[in-house]
């Protein structure tokens, strides 16, 4: 989770524009056909050894993947793990960048004083990465092209708690 304000947030890999078997489709429209993308090995290998050297030089203060759920799902348990949110700008806010589960994907979080450092750490190992923000306030707001969404942590954590005592109820009565 986010550890402490005013961190950057760095997203490793790339995202992709595909939602095939994704969470996403088989919550909200029942379709659990397709596969997400094939992963790159080689790409997972280098944002693997990236992160590591990150973490393993104490540049990284938290890391998390994307997978399950995808990004928007990764940022909201950093968020809720932290007690923190952070202000995220992508470059869209439609489902596929918020949702895809797109492989070799993480979210790697580091002081603002180890930046720079920790860029030149991806391009050296030519990683695919991108800076998206800064943990900060106790809300996780999203922007894009004049489009905020702002979520309050607190609210973030009441849904992930009624969610799953919502499902657990649901079943109350089959066991």
């Amino acid at each position: 989770g986010f550890r402490k304000r005013g961190d950057v947030v760095f997203l490793l890999g790339e995202s992709s524009r595909n939602l095939e078997g994704s969470e996403y489709l088989a919550y909200l429209f029942q379709i659990e056909g397709g596969l997400p993308p094939e992963p790159d090995l080689e790409v997972e290998r280098k944002i693997q050894d990236a992160c590591l050297q990150a973490i393993r030089r104490k540049f990284a203060v938290s890391c998390h993947d994307c997978s399950d759920g995808g990004l928007a799902v990764a940022l909201s348990e950093c968020c809720m793990a932290g007690g923190m949110g952070a202000e995220i700008t992508l470059s869209d806010l439609d489902p596929e960048t918020l949702f895809s589960e797109a492989p070799s994907r993480i979210l790697l979080t580091a002081p603002p004083e180890y930046a720079e450092t920790v860029i030149a750490l991806f391009q050296e190992r030519n990683v695919p990465f991108s800076r998206i923000g800064v943990t900060a306030g106790d809300s996780l707001v999203l922007a894009s092209r004049g489009t905020r969404i702002s979520i309050p942590v607190a609210a973030l954590e009441e849904a992930s708690r009624s969610g799953l005592i919502s499902a657990l109820e649901g079943t109350a009565d089959a066991t």
